[in-house]
């Protein structure tokens, strides 16, 4: 990789550890008691994420078209 790419990436990598670190440190007040385990909301995202991949594909052939469904006439 270039070093103008490399440079942000471990910038960011960096931040990323430092927010994952910090994140057993704050003390939470979240209303339902699963909110204050560390890294709740960071698997939480993940895992919705992950979901609606799934669900997308699993959706995909009743809502596509075909390439050129607009060109036909």
């Amino acid at each position: 990789m270039k070093k103008n790419i490399k440079t942000p990436l471990k910038i960011f990598y960096l931040f990323l550890g430092i927010l994952f670190v910090s994140d057993f440190f704050i003390k939470k007040h979240g209303d339902f008691y699963w909110e204050n385990y560390p890294v709740f909301f960071a698997v939480y995202g993940f895992v919705s994420c992950v979901l609606l991949i799934f669900i997308a594909k699993l959706i995909s052939p009743f809502i596509k078209r075909d390439e050129n469904y607009y060109d036909k006439k």
